[in-house]
């Protein structure tokens, strides 16, 4: 059995790069010989290890030697019975094991608050969604999970549902591990294949102060984002099987469909690294972490002006953070206030910021962002006695105000749940309208504000009123919509009406 301290992988690569072959092979930079000179030495030590599919190196399509080793020591580390390496992001994951579990007009339970991947993915093989509208956390106002009974109540409206597609946790971070596990075991309980996008999970079940994995509370495929939390490069992620009830000749094949023929050996000798690196954590350093997350905590509650996320560490990923400020900033305004001082986050909303802690506590980010919130919050004092009244957030609510999570609430809950038939609209199906004369039209495009990434209206819904009061909210106050603000923005393609 392969030793779960070796890197496989990496080390074929770096073996190979220490022989100082003469390069009459793809890439083009050969090594980084042919290279932009001022580029060369930053790009440098990656060029070199950018190889292809050389004699030891394997092939990812078919792996026989290191690639395979390598993905079954991460197999081992994360509970799988069979994992693979993705350089396409969680995106082909999500794609391929949605693809590979659903067919032309299956029905697929999801969770509503899932990432664009998911509905891309729906829509590529034609199956049906039946939304499951996630409940709304009332003071920061952002889509946590579902309940179990909604699984019992969906399928007395679909008996014919095959699967159900959760995500798990959220952005955010919230993870309410028993619901999660109560709504696994429903959806196993009725025949229903668990897929689970757990993106921003890969760290869970790795200590017993985080979260389970979704594969511990009974998933039968999870993607994870393994570089969002550990340490592999930007396009990495792993898919995660358990064996029993997954067609996984028909998920391999989707990846290989899927995934590039020519895949980049620094991303993928990165994701045998960063299962190497959480195989050597130790108790101490996941404490450390963790005493270094609480400190944080503390001195921001200490500073008296913003909310911050808490809870269990079955309920919250410790290592995500939100932050509400209670003096009237918005959260895009609080994120380009921290921007001024030097400091990036994760995220914005209207109301919140939210950052991803690193598993190894710097020696001084903390510091400086306490520093940063202390600063902002003084300022904002500042500007509010001189205008003789508390602000407002951008959407009209008191900060910190409880129920007025409702805008969100309202936008997911308006109407009872019904399948949704998912396809891809072709330019001569759909028009563009205003989208405040969209209402009662049916959606031909997502609309989708990133980050997160979570769409607010997905193909072959009907627009509502409530959709288009959120979505122009949130274009007032700052949210970013990829994709159309090269177009005559606000507006929408609809489904042309001869076209239903």
């Amino acid at each position: 059995m392969q030793d779960l301290n070796e890197a496989p992988l990496f080390q074929a690569l770096v073996e190979k790069v220490n022989k100082e072959e003469a390069r009459f092979y793809v890439p083009g930079h050969k090594g980084g010989y042919v290279f932009p000179g001022h580029g060369r030495k930053m790009y440098h030590p990656v060029l070199k290890l950018d190889l292809t599919e050389l004699d030891g190196l394997d092939n990812l399509h078919d792996p026989q030697g290191v690639i395979r080793q390598a993905q079954e020591l991460a197999a081992r580390q994360f509970g799988a019975d069979q994992t693979y390496f993705l350089v396409n992001g969680s995106t082909v994951g999500n794609l391929a094991m949605i693809l590979g579990c659903l067919h032309q007009g299956d029905v697929a339970l999801v969770q509503r608050n899932s990432h664009q991947s998911v509905f891309h993915g729906l829509s590529m093989a034609g199956a049906c969604c039946f939304p499951l509208l996630p409940e709304v956390c009332p003071r920061f106002r952002v889509a946590q999970g579902i309940r179990p009974e909604q699984i019992e109540a969906a399928l007395r409206r679909c008996p014919e549902a095959k699967a159900v597609i959760l995500t798990y946790p959220t952005y955010y971070g919230w993870a309410g591990a028993d619901q999660f596990e109560a709504v696994v075991r429903t959806a196993r309980e009725y025949g229903l294949l668990v897929l689970v996008d757990e993106a921003h999970g890969a760290h869970f079940g790795q200590y017993g102060s985080l979260p389970p994995s979704a594969l511990q509370l009974g998933a039968d495929l999870c993607v994870q984002s393994t570089h969002k939390m550990l340490g592999s490069m930007t396009m990495t992620s792993m898919l995660h099987i358990r064996r029993g009830r997954v067609p996984v000749e028909d998920v391999e094949d989707c990846l290989r469909r899927l995934q590039t023929s020519s895949p980049s050996y620094p991303l993928l000798a990165s994701l045998d690294l960063a299962r190497l690196f959480l195989s050597q954590m130790t108790r101490t350093d996941w404490e450390q972490a963790l005493a270094a997350v609480q400190e944080l905590h503390s001195g921001i509650r200490a500073l008296g002006n913003y909310l911050i996320s808490s809870g269990t560490g079955r309920e919250q990923d410790p290592f995500k953070l939100v932050i509400q400020p209670v003096f009237g900033l918005s959260g895009f305004q609080l994120q380009e206030a921290l921007r001024q001082h030097g400091i990036e986050v994760e995220l914005a909303d209207p109301y919140n910021v939210c950052l991803t802690l690193p598993l190894v506590p710097h020696p001084d980010w903390n510091n400086r962002l306490l520093q940063a919130l202390s600063s902002i919050a003084k300022e904002a004092g500042h500007l509010q006695r001189e205008k003789g009244r508390p602000g407002k957030t951008p959407l009209g609510h008191q900060p910190g105000e409880k129920g007025a999570g409702a805008d969100m609430a309202e936008l997911f809950n308006q109407a009872e749940p019904a399948p949704i038939p998912m396809r891809v609209y072709r330019a001569q199906e759909k028009e563009h309208v205003p989208l405040s004369q969209a209402v009662g039209r049916q959606a031909a495009e997502m609309i989708t504000p990133y980050p997160p990434g979570i769409p607010l209206l997905i193909p072959g819904e009907v627009i509502k009123e409530e959709h288009v009061s959120h979505i122009l909210r949130l274009n007032q106050a700052g949210a970013y919509f990829p994709g159309k603000q090269g177009r005559e923005w606000p507006s929408v393609a609809v489904v042309k009406k001869n076209e239903k």
